[in-house]
């Protein structure tokens, strides 16, 4: 009786001991199975990021593609002008007449303004690239943000309960001004008129660039208008006598732009209208009316309609803190 006892009880731990020999081996095989399922996880994820690392790259070169357009778009614009300018210089004979004016040579026969030192005998000798006079531009405006102080006259006026409708500050960059000044093709002694002229960079622009017998901005913001004084004085410090007379030439106004009579003696006109109400508009186009026949007019993001007015060139180009649609019209008939 012990013996079958004995017997059964060692049965008993034969099926005991599979039971174990099989968990060992699942145990040990267990491992194995996570470390498979974390590495296909993991290759998994790996294509994943793959995946994202492709369209970011994608995206990426897209963006890059189309900023490397933008600035060859931007380059193609700037070589045009500087190609344009040069070709106006090389193509003047060398007994063009010249006229002296406080230190400015100017070619008749282009417009094209000759910058030298005193002392100088020959004003052909020393050109001064536009870049240089950019650069004075910067320096001048050093002591300045315009769009703050544009910001704070605004906060300033609205808590006195002042509302402008139209009104949004910007700052034309230099180089786009130079482009659409060559597309205007302004002649020695016109009159410049910025209706809305901020701080004064295109006015200033003009000013230095080309022979105007008069630049006038017009602003009707007190901050902004005492800006356009101050640049102008530290402009003229800066330029010593050969420039004198061109900075002596611009005047700043400190009124309503659009209600002032701008368009009386006015041969060329800037105005950025990308802000503009439809009142505002019509106010404008209402003064175009009285411009004389081939003036010009240069405006932005709206193009003006009036069948008196001849579209002469359009482009998208940098305007202070982005870009806008530039248009330059010529009045080409009586209304």
């Amino acid at each position: 009786m012990a013996a079958r006892m004995d017997f059964e009880v060692i049965g008993e731990s034969d099926d005991n001991l599979e039971i174990a020999e099989e968990r060992r081996q699942a145990e040990r095989h267990a491992p194995r199975k996570r470390r498979k399922q974390n590495s296909e996880q993991a290759q998994q994820g790996n294509k994943n990021k793959q995946r994202k690392l492709q369209r970011v790259k994608r995206s990426t070169s897209a963006r890059q593609r189309a900023q490397h357009k933008e600035q060859q778009d931007t380059s193609d614009a700037a070589e045009t002008h500087s190609s344009s300018s040069q070709r106006r210089w090389e193509d003047t004979p060398e007994d063009a007449p010249i006229v002296r004016a406080g230190g400015v040579g100017y070619c008749e026969r282009t417009a094209t303004p000759i910058l030298y030192t005193s002392g100088q005998s020959n004003p052909r000798s020393k050109v001064v690239e536009e870049d240089v006079r950019f650069d004075l531009l910067d320096s001048v405006y050093a002591f300045a943000d315009g769009y703050q102080i544009a910001r704070d006259e605004k906060q300033r006026q609205r808590k006195q309960g002042v509302y402008r409708d139209g009104l949004t500050y910007g700052e034309v960059a230099p180089s786009s001004f130079a482009t659409v000044l060559n597309w205007i093709r302004p002649v020695a002694g016109e009159h410049f008129v910025d209706l809305g002229s901020g701080t004064g960079k295109a006015v200033l622009t003009a000013a230095i660039l080309h022979p105007f017998g008069a630049a006038i901005g017009v602003e009707i913001q007190q901050a902004l208008h005492d800006v356009a004084l101050q640049a102008r004085s530290q402009l003229c410090q800066q330029l010593g006598p050969s420039l004198r007379t061109a900075a002596a030439n611009v005047r700043f106004v400190c009124d309503d732009a659009l209600a002032s009579k701008w368009f009386k003696d006015a041969d060329i006109v800037f105005c950025t209208t990308t802000c503009f109400t439809p009142e505002m508009l019509s106010q404008l186009q209402n003064g175009v009316r009285h411009l004389r026949i081939g003036a010009r007019v240069a405006v932005t993001t709206r193009g003006l309609d009036s069948s008196s007015l001849q579209l002469v060139q359009q482009a998208l180009l940098p305007y202070g803190k982005g870009k806008l649609h530039f248009f330059v019209y010529v009045k080409i008939q009586s209304t």
